[in-house]
């Protein structure tokens, strides 16, 4: 016979090998129904379980410039504005916003031509030009240029915006909501 800390004798075969506490079923004094008992397990049961956030790669076209950023894009969207036609060479820029704290750049940061302040730019790779990303709103966001991503995003665009100045010669054929500047 083995005893538990209340005194209580407990059959040897009950005892789980290497544990020091018999199982519960064997403590008649374990009432789980306490109120420490029931918040405690309420309290277990409540706890957001939270995956780690999928990690997405992106990179310039030489590879010279890499970055990381979460899977947790707040917003995304094709720009048509005359600043992100110019930089892109595009007739639109599809981006994706996130918190600038989710972004990081893991290689080539030196080698990055910033057009702008720290509170508001555009980064290229310097070595063969590509647009990674703008860091906008005061600091807070970063787009992520979409054509970038080596991975795939969960979030797509959900507007064109600023088709207000769009390129005459490009025609938005998809049914997206349209937005002549910011989406309201």
């Amino acid at each position: 016979m083995g005893s538990c800390a209340s005194g209580t004798q407990v059959p040897k075969s009950t005892l789980r090998s290497g544990s020091r506490n018999p199982p519960f079923s064997t403590r008649p004094d374990l009432n789980l129904n306490t109120p420490w008992a029931r918040s405690r397990s309420s309290w277990r049961e409540e706890e957001p379980v939270t995956k780690p956030s999928r990690k997405l790669v992106g990179k310039c076209f030489c590879g010279a410039v890499r970055y990381e950023v979460a899977d947790e894009f707040v917003y995304a969207a094709n720009c048509h504005c005359s600043n992100c036609r110019r930089t892109t060479g595009s007739a639109f820029k599809p981006f994706a916003g996130i918190e600038r704290e989710k972004f990081r750049l893991t290689t080539g940061d030196d080698r990055l031509l910033i057009f702008g302040e720290e509170s508001g730019h555009d980064a290229h790779c310097g070595h063969c030009g590509s647009l990674l990303y703008s860091v906008v709103r005061e600091g807070a966001y970063v787009h992520v240029a979409m054509g970038t991503l080596v991975d795939d995003p969960s979030i797509r665009p959900t507007a064109h915006i600023f088709v207000g100045s769009k390129a005459k010669w490009f025609t938005v054929t998809d049914d997206l909501p349209q937005y002549k500047g910011h989406v309201t």
